[in-house]
């Protein structure tokens, strides 16, 4: 739906973000953190939960595992993570002296996770 649809018959650019996956309607298909890997997979960019638990924290290893296994994956957060750059700079609020700052320290954290994320051999793989 969201790569398909959303993106390419719709044209959308921006950013999707998901409701939260750890609410009733979600967890009725079995709370897992395959669940968060296969809403990542769909093309969210955000994944929105209520509450840090060991399953949000055993889910983002999960995607971290995943992402560092596949290229396709990798390309696909590089995406999320441009589209979400490309909206926090469209952002009017922030007052001008914090701009510049504020850059540096995404580009900076951007940088991070990416470094993070580079490809590893399997059997080097810890999460």
């Amino acid at each position: 739906m969201i790569e398909g649809f959303l993106r390419k018959k719709l044209g959308y650019k921006g950013v999707v973000i998901t409701d939260d996956l750890t609410m009733g309607a979600i967890t009725g298909f079995g709370l897992t953190a395959d669940l968060f890997l296969r809403a990542f997979e769909a093309g969210n960019d955000i994944l929105l939960f209520s509450q840090s638990t060991p399953l949000v924290e055993n889910a983002f290893r999960t995607i971290l595992r995943a992402v560092r296994g596949s290229s396709s994956l990798r390309a696909r957060l590089d995406e999320s993570v441009e589209r979400i750059l490309n909206l926090k700079g469209r952002t009017e609020f922030v007052p001008l002296r914090y701009r510049t700052h504020l850059k540096a320290r995404i580009s900076r954290q951007a940088d991070k996770l990416r470094n993070s994320v580079v490809e590893i051999s399997p059997r080097h793989v810890t999460v």
